[in-house]
Parts: C-alpha cells; sequence; structure tokens
C-alpha cells in the first residue's frame, strides 16, 4: 500500500484528502519510502508548494529529508 501511495504520490498530494495520506506515510515509513517519495517531487516543488493541499506536504518532505537531498529542495524553491 506505501508503494501505491509513493508512486501516486503528486497526484494524491494535491487532493484535499489525498495530502493527508502522503503526510500520514512520510510521518509513518521507513526512511527507504520517505526518501522516494521526496525524490520524486524534485522538479515540481515550486509549483506543489504554492498550491493549498500539497504545500502542507512540501512543507514536511523538507522537515523529512535528508541533508543531501534538502540543499536542491531548497535551491529550486529559491529559483522558480
Amino acid at each position: 500500500l506505501v508503494n501505491q501511495v509513493v508512486n501516486n504520490s503528486i497526484q494524491l498530494m494535491q487532493d484535499p484528502f489525498g495530502n493527508y495520506v502522503v503526510q500520514y506515510v512520510l510521518d509513518n515509513s521507513k526512511k527507504q519510502e520517505t526518501d522516494a517519495l521526496i525524490l520524486q517531487l524534485l522538479g515540481m516543488l515550486a509549483q506543489l508548494s504554492m498550491q493549498k493541499f500539497s504545500s502542507n506536504v512540501v512543507e514536511k518532505c523538507l522537515l523529512a529529508a535528508p541533508v543531501h537531498v534538502k540543499e536542491p529542495m531548497i535551491r529550486e524553491l529559491s529559483n522558480p
């Protein structure tokens, strides 16, 4: 089930209820699954951060991301 959430995370995080599912996975999954979810968002962070529901997930991803992934995330958000 977690793999399905990870594979469909971009669509889910833009949904009023699906974003809570993605946040739950970020909070309760293994590091490997969390990292896979976060990496899928690279290249779309600026767009997702400006949407009502997905912005909550982007914030949680920034908090959960390892340092080597946070740097490209912050660069992407700084230069949309």
